[in-house]
């Protein structure tokens, strides 16, 4: 999570990009930062977690 809430240090991947741009919207809609960074991560997982299951199988 530190790689993506900095702007200056977001990680120029795909999942750094989606991520990225989800905490942006998050936050430009008025969401606190604590919240935003809570969903962040919750989605960071999710998002990961599929990327695994897909390489297992």
């Amino acid at each position: 999570m530190t790689k993506i809430e900095p702007k200056n240090t977001r990680v120029p991947t795909k999942v750094g990009q989606t991520l990225s741009n989800y905490i942006n919207r998050l936050k430009a809609g008025g969401t606190p930062a604590k919240v935003a960074q809570s969903r962040c991560c919750a989605k960071a997982v999710t998002m990961l977690f599929k990327k695994l299951i897909r390489q297992i199988t």
